[in-house]
């Protein structure tokens, strides 16, 4: 509580006493005032504070959700944060950070990255942090320490559980059930001219949600790897012809599987574009080429001929009006004009 000079004290300090008193006087109250200042609390110490939340608060599925570490640290204190995590664990947190831990270092496997600190790397006072598109498990064990001068000064966890979505467990039902069918269909498209020769569907009938696996090969190999979705059949894969290589045949290999049960195979083979159709379209081409080369070459010969009458034209105009044709070169070329006999030029028509 302050200490408040009562007016007698004053007043006696003013009057007419001697030093010695007056020094009396001073030295009883200052220790009047240590004293009394002994007994006065000193102001609380703020304490450390950390707190974990998930926003949703109980994610379904593998829809995107956020966690936030927020909280305080004293007051001229440099603490750090560290985050950890478990995935699909529900584990307790130990009373102190993992030996070796630094920014967003989990005991597994990491679930997000380091988060912003300021130039000095002290934690604000009070801080938060949000990381979002955190990755998908059925749950997610995660534990915050605030350790300064490397003694933990405040700790927490938190698990969160992530429900499956409806979606989700229609396909995990799905998968716990053994692949029952499966049958291949090819069907070829052929196109017009050796670019686009043309191209061949595979169509794949099996159960919903299996995984489905291609493998092609005629003078290499190729595989794809599909996770069905729900429709029973649709295109699983297209296979572009060429001509540069045409003839023989592409080799199938179908197989479809689920978590539980065998592995069905279908195996077979369909015909690459033969050599004879690439031929005709071939000859197609090159008639065609010649087509429009001819076409060129006669309206060439027609705008040629159109231009020798018109100038021929053009000559006889000139004479008839008793001019010459001649060629003047001009900066910009050679001109054809009708000189009059006397000087000058003439207007000949065309």
């Amino acid at each position: 509580m302050p200490i408040r000079f009562t007016d007698s004290l004053i007043d006696r300090l003013r009057m007419g006493m001697g030093d010695s008193n007056r020094r009396r006087h001073v030295l009883s109250l200052v220790a009047i005032v240590m004293v009394v200042g002994a007994f006065v609390a000193a102001p609380p110490a703020v304490a450390d504070s950390i707190r974990l939340e998930a926003s949703p608060s109980s994610p379904q599925g593998a829809s995107k959700w956020a966690l936030t570490v927020a909280g305080a640290v004293s007051e001229d204190t440099e603490s750090k944060v560290y985050v950890y995590g478990v995935a699909g664990v529900e584990a307790p947190c130990s009373p102190v950070p993992p030996s070796g831990g630094a920014w967003g270092v989990l005991l597994e496997e990491p679930v997000f990255g380091s988060f912003e600190m300021n130039a000095e790397g002290v934690v604000p006072k009070p801080f938060s942090f949000t990381e979002t598109e955190l990755a998908y498990a059925p749950a997610e064990s995660f534990c915050a320490y605030v350790v300064h001068e490397g003694a933990t000064t405040a700790s927490t966890g938190l698990i969160v559980h992530v429900t499956p979505s409806p979606a989700e467990l229609e396909i995990a039902e799905a998968q716990g059930v053994a692949v029952k069918d499966l049958s291949v269909r090819v069907a070829s498209h052929y196109g017009a001219s050796t670019r686009a020769p043309g191209y061949a569907t595979l169509y794949v009938t099996t159960s919903p949600w299996a995984y489905v696996t291609v493998r092609l090969a005629r003078f290499g190999h190729r595989t794809e790897h599909l996770e069905w979705g729900s429709n029973e059949s649709a295109p699983a894969s297209v296979v572009r012809f060429t001509c540069s290589r045409p003839g023989g045949s592409y080799r199938y290999e179908v197989t479809a599987r689920s978590d539980v049960g065998s592995t069905l195979v279908r195996r077979g083979h369909f015909p690459a574009i033969s050599a004879a159709r690439c031929h005709a379209m071939e000859r197609r081409e090159t008639q065609e080429r010649e087509r429009n080369a001819r076409s060129q070459a006669e309206r060439l010969k027609e705008e040629a001929r159109r231009e020798r009458e018109t100038l021929e034209q053009w000559e006889h105009n000139c004479r008839a009006l008793g001019g010459t044709p001649v060629t003047l070169y001009t900066s910009e070329g050679p001109e054809r004009a009708c000189r009059s006999p006397r000087s000058g030029l003439l207007p000949a028509p065309v």
